[in-house]
């Protein structure tokens, strides 16, 4: 059995929206912002760990080094280790929410580590939420 991804910006959704995403028990939420800050409480690292215990991950090397400095490009922190750890889980089954914080997902390293996954792993599903699929 094989697992999928689901890439998640929070800016362009709501904490009801990812809650429905995680009430699979094989579900993960992989926080793949550098940074796991947000001026949306909800979204802060301590309150994600909290709401969802045992099944949040911060996964600091899939985050964009230059997330300050759009202008420079996306760069991922170390993405060689990043995807073998996606490659793993999905491997086991599990589905898997790579979230950050951007609201568009053409401009934003969820779309550049979805593809580093798929060169890795050519047969992953991609499922989009319903509220990406909207813009």
């Amino acid at each position: 059995m094989q697992g999928s991804i689901i890439p998640y910006g929070y800016a362009a959704s709501n904490i009801a929206e990812l809650e429905q995403l995680m009430r699979d028990e094989r579900t993960y939420l992989v926080d793949i912002r550098l940074s796991p800050q947000s001026r949306i409480q909800a979204f802060t690292k301590p309150m994600l760990e909290a709401r969802f215990p045992k099944h949040y991950i911060h996964m600091p090397e899939l985050g964009n080094i230059n997330y300050r400095s759009p202008e420079q490009g996306i760069q991922i922190a170390s993405p060689v280790r990043g995807i073998e750890r996606l490659v793993r889980g999905i491997r086991q089954g599990y589905t898997l929410v790579l979230m950050c914080g951007c609201r568009d997902y053409e401009s934003c390293h969820r779309r550049t580590v979805v593809e580093l996954l798929k060169r890795a792993l050519p047969e992953v599903g991609v499922t989009m939420p319903e509220m990406e699929s909207k813009q």
